[in-house]
Protein backbone atom coordinates (compact mmCIF):
# COMPACT_ATOMS: atom_id res chain seq x y z
CA UNK A 1 0.00 0.00 0.00
CA UNK A 2 1.38 3.33 -1.20
CA UNK A 3 0.55 6.20 2.01
CA UNK A 4 1.58 9.98 1.24
CA UNK A 5 0.43 12.77 3.90
CA UNK A 6 -0.74 15.85 2.38
CA UNK A 7 -1.08 18.74 4.58
CA UNK A 8 -3.60 21.33 3.93
CA UNK A 9 -4.97 20.20 0.41
CA UNK A 10 -8.84 20.74 0.93
CA UNK A 11 -9.91 24.38 2.02
CA UNK A 12 -13.25 25.58 3.17
CA UNK A 13 -15.54 27.25 0.89
CA UNK A 14 -18.58 27.26 2.29
CA UNK A 15 -19.26 28.42 6.34
CA UNK A 16 -21.73 26.16 8.29
CA UNK A 17 -23.38 26.02 11.19
CA UNK A 18 -22.12 24.75 14.22
CA UNK A 19 -22.88 20.64 13.53
CA UNK A 20 -23.19 19.34 17.54
CA UNK A 21 -26.57 20.33 17.61
CA UNK A 22 -28.02 19.07 14.40
CA UNK A 23 -29.50 15.39 13.76
CA UNK A 24 -27.16 12.79 11.08
CA UNK A 25 -29.10 14.40 8.11
CA UNK A 26 -28.98 17.99 8.95
CA UNK A 27 -25.36 17.61 9.40
CA UNK A 28 -24.97 15.79 6.34
CA UNK A 29 -26.60 18.54 4.03
CA UNK A 30 -24.82 21.44 6.18
CA UNK A 31 -21.49 20.27 5.13
CA UNK A 32 -22.31 19.53 1.59
CA UNK A 33 -20.05 20.87 -0.25
CA UNK A 34 -18.54 22.86 2.23
CA UNK A 35 -14.69 21.76 1.27
CA UNK A 36 -12.90 21.81 -1.81
CA UNK A 37 -9.39 20.34 -3.16
CA UNK A 38 -6.68 23.32 -4.03
CA UNK A 39 -6.29 23.71 -7.35
CA UNK A 40 -2.58 22.64 -6.91
CA UNK A 41 -3.76 19.11 -6.18
CA UNK A 42 -6.40 18.53 -8.27
CA UNK A 43 -4.78 15.80 -9.26
CA UNK A 44 -6.25 14.10 -6.15
CA UNK A 45 -9.34 14.28 -7.51
CA UNK A 46 -9.93 10.84 -8.08
CA UNK A 47 -8.27 9.39 -4.94
CA UNK A 48 -9.34 7.93 -2.06
CA UNK A 49 -8.05 10.87 0.97
CA UNK A 50 -8.80 10.27 4.74
CA UNK A 51 -9.91 13.16 6.54
CA UNK A 52 -8.88 13.14 9.94
CA UNK A 53 -11.45 15.88 11.61
CA UNK A 54 -10.42 16.89 15.19
CA UNK A 55 -13.70 15.83 16.34
CA UNK A 56 -15.66 12.66 15.46
CA UNK A 57 -19.57 12.74 16.31
CA UNK A 58 -21.88 11.21 14.09
CA UNK A 59 -18.74 10.84 11.17
CA UNK A 60 -20.82 13.68 8.81
CA UNK A 61 -17.71 15.53 7.68
CA UNK A 62 -15.67 12.45 6.83
CA UNK A 63 -18.16 10.82 4.80
CA UNK A 64 -18.51 14.19 2.84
Amino acid sequence: MNVVFIDNFLCRVKNTKPLFRLSREKRRKEIQDAFMVKNNYLNLMDKKILLIDDVITTTTTINE
